[in-house]
């Protein structure tokens, strides 16, 4: 596979510190997030291993494992992320 730029002036920050600061604001605004809708909506491609690292920061999240069906209306067996609370 050969990497592509196109529309890379138009991507987000995909740092993992950024990914972190993504998935957290929305985790705040919303309560919730289901794994596909993680990586569509917030481009957050692994997002298991951020909230690894939101939890190692202490922040109490929860993972349900759960029916979702994705943009396509297809479900899947996904994780759904929740923030219980602020740091601890």
């Amino acid at each position: 596979m050969t990497k592509t730029t196109r529309g890379a002036e138009h991507a987000p920050d995909l740092s993992c510190a950024a990914q972190r600061g993504r998935l957290l604001e929305y985790l705040v605004a919303h309560g919730q997030i289901a794994t596909s809708e993680a990586r569509t909506v917030l481009a957050v491609m692994s997002p298991a291993a951020r909230v690894m690292e939101l939890r190692a920061a202490g922040f109490d999240i929860e993972t349900r494992r759960m029916w979702v069906e994705d943009e396509s209306g297809v479900p899947h067996f996904q994780g759904v992320y929740a923030l219980r609370g602020g740091a601890k």
